[in-house]
């Protein structure tokens, strides 16, 4: 069982046998590594004009991470389309991906990637990095590698990740999938 407490509670359920476990930041330096964007088609989704299509996507996602994820959250991934990520929802329509992405200055912010396969991730990156990104911050566990790529453990008490299991898990570096929080 785990759960996300913010810092007034983060004393209070270690008392119930729950520990805290600090997740890692996942980012991308592009000044070591630079992507280069790609022209394709990316269009903005919104909930009144693409229901069905986020539907589908948040029913029928592929899981990208053999580490950690979270399996049937259709749910809760359409409270984040609707309520959390409605103006960060993307298509990349040539890789049929949906990417909850959002950059501020030199920085993109990628939240979630969605699709129904398995994607190549640099094509993703290539598809929404723009020259003056720097800075890639993925707030999930990747499943891949690339050369820049680092793992810092941050510890975050504003929404502090607590697990309650029987023996130890989750060790080293991972992100629980951010657009699984609850």
């Amino acid at each position: 069982m785990y759960l996300f407490a913010n810092e007034t509670v983060l004393d209070f359920y270690p008392k119930f046998g729950f520990t805290r476990i600090h997740e890692s930041e996942y980012s991308l330096d592009l000044t070591t590594n630079p992507i280069q964007p790609k022209q394709t088609s990316v269009q903005q989704l919104t909930i009144e004009q693409d229901l069905a299509l986020l539907e589908e996507y948040a029913k029928n996602r592929y899981i990208h991470s053999s580490m950690i994820a979270v399996e049937e959250n259709e749910s809760l991934l359409m409270f984040y389309f609707t309520v959390v990520f409605h103006e960060a929802i993307f298509y990349v329509e040539d890789l049929e991906t949906i990417v909850l992405v959002k950059e501020e200055e030199d920085t993109l912010h990628i939240f979630d990637i969605i699709s129904f396969n398995a994607q190549n991730v640099e094509a993703v990156l290539a598809s929404i990095v723009k020259k003056t990104t720097k800075k890639v911050v993925f707030y999930f566990t990747p499943d891949f590698t690339i050369k820049g790529m680092t793992a810092t453990i941050m510890p975050n008490d504003d929404d502090a990740l607590f697990v309650l299991a029987k023996k130890g898990l989750l060790k080293g570096n991972f992100m629980f999938p951010l657009t699984s929080h609850c």
